[in-house]
C-alpha cells in the first residue's frame, strides 16, 4: 500500500519507526522481518511475485 493511502496515525508511526522503508507498507514489513534476524541470519518469506519488484 502506497504512502498516500496511509491514515494519519499509521503515517506518523511509519515515519517514526521505519524511516528507510516509509514509501510502501510492504517495505515496512520486509524491514521488520530483517530486524528480527540475527547478524548473518536468514529471513524466509512467502510473498506474491509482484511485491518483490516494487
Amino acid at each position: 500500500m502506497g504512502r498516500k493511502y496511509y491514515e494519519p496515525g499509521l503515517k506518523g508511526f511509519v515515519n517514526k519507526e521505519y524511516e528507510d522503508a516509509k514509501a510502501d507498507l510492504y517495505a515496512c514489513f520486509v524491514q521488520r522481518d530483517c530486524d528480527f534476524a540475527k547478524s548473518n541470519g536468514f529471513v524466509g518469506m512467502v510473498t506474491i511475485p509482484n511485491e518483490i519488484f516494487i
